[in-house]
């Protein structure tokens, strides 16, 4: 009995983190958290569930990775990088939820602090800054349009199922078992899809391999001849472009893409393009969002892939603003939520940026290393329950 007990909440938290799509999402929010805290005996065991729940959600990262590093497996190289970027993020995530568990029979208030806790911790940096797949991203499918309220019910509503697991713990199980399967094969919120804004355009390009930071300029001339053409041919008043797709942002690509600003600012329309700008005296990045045409401005991204993008000990690193805006860009008076590479998948520029009640909510990325891994359908629902959520129209751009 006591074997079970330890390994029931392991496998279920496994077989979880396997499930995908908006289904998984359902299932770790009537599951997830009841399981790994009412069911796990201890401390330990708690820990163990939810990294198994880490471990087998964030799969893809050992495919991505191994592309986007160019490294052949199963070389020592590659096996020190993907242990770092998947195990060692799962690890770091999974001790909030081992740190803050508590034995059964707690009081409530204790219970509701302790999840209000690791929802905390999962937020803020340092854990925030590689915070994927969290259970929450789920109130955007099952509480569609409650804005800040779904996330507060839903921090209520685990202690609470937990509290009350402990008075009537077969009926507690029954019970969530069938809303679990209700909310996963037949609920109308397993087929909710955000909404697309009016004369607004995301466009995809097949531009493949495309690193963050390169310099090549002769690539980016070939690029924007394609997308010059792409763009003369749209018709909506605003056209948003994939991450990194213009390269360097400077004097010679402002001169580059002129023909194109000059086109839509006569026309009255703007394009949103994807580009790097140089830390001015130093060797580093940012990853910025440049809006040109009939309104200009500058949206960097503030969360930045760890190792791969954000390294302090490397001098041609890119920039992290982990506080240093909103995400918001102004445009024709519409307020424009703005998410940059894996920001969809962090929560807190998610909630900095949908708190400030945007207009409309852009999403751009450069998947193309992550294509053939579950990261971007889980990128694309993680966006998506946001937009539920908060009720905003969304625009997704990809390069793949």
């Amino acid at each position: 009995m006591l074997r079970f007990r330890i390994l029931f909440p392991i496998v279920c938290a496994l077989l979880i983190g396997l499930s995908t799509g908006v289904r998984s999402l359902n299932f770790a929010v009537l599951f997830f958290v009841p399981v790994v805290w009412f069911s796990a005996p201890s401390r330990l065991s708690a820990y163990l569930a939810a990294l198994a729940f880490y471990l087998s959600n964030s799969y893809g990262i050992v495919t991505g990775a191994a592309i986007y590093f160019s490294l052949g497996l199963p070389a020592w190289s590659s096996v020190r990088y993907l242990s770092l970027l998947w195990v060692g993020s799962s690890l770091t995530l999974a001790l909030p939820w081992g740190l803050l568990w508590t034995a059964p029979g707690a009081p409530f208030r204790s219970k509701a602090l302790r999840v209000l806790g690791v929802f905390v911790l999962l937020t803020l940096p340092p854990v925030g800054m590689w915070g994927w797949t969290s259970p929450l991203l789920c109130a955007g499918y099952l509480l569609p349009y409650t804005r800040e309220a779904g996330i507060v019910l839903l921090l209520i509503a685990w202690p609470a199922l937990w509290h009350c697991a402990e008075q009537r713990r077969g009926a507690f199980l029954t019970v969530l078992v069938v809303l679990t399967l209700y909310a996963a094969y037949m609920s109308p919120s397993s087929r909710l899809q955000a909404r697309s804004p009016e004369n607004w355009k995301g466009i995809y390009t097949p531009f493949g391999l495309l690193y963050s930071g390169s310099s090549d300029a002769l690539s980016a001339y070939m690029r924007y001849r394609v997308l010059s053409v792409i763009l003369a041919k749209t018709t909506e008043k605003y056209i948003v472009l994939p991450e990194t797709i213009a390269g360097w942002w400077g004097s010679p690509t402002e001169d580059l893409w002129r023909p194109t600003t000059d086109l839509f600012a006569s026309q009255g329309r703007t394009f949103f393009v994807g580009a790097e700008t140089t830390l001015r005296g130093t060797k580093k990045y940012y990853n910025v969002v440049q809006i040109r045409g009939g309104n200009t401005g500058t949206v960097r991204q503030r969360y930045t892939v760890p190792i791969s993008m954000w390294n302090p000990f490397r001098e041609d690193s890119v920039v992290a603003d982990w506080f240093g805006g909103n995400g918001i860009a102004k445009v024709d008076g519409l307020s424009v939520g703005v998410l940059v590479c894996y920001e969809p998948f962090i929560y807190y520029p998610c909630l900095m940026t949908l708190t400030r009640r945007p207009d409309v909510l852009v999403a751009i990325s450069n998947s193309w290393w992550s294509r053939t891994t579950n990261i971007p359908m889980l990128s694309d629902k993680s966006v998506t329950s946001w937009a539920l959520l908060f009720d905003v129209p969304l625009v997704l751009s990809k390069n793949i």
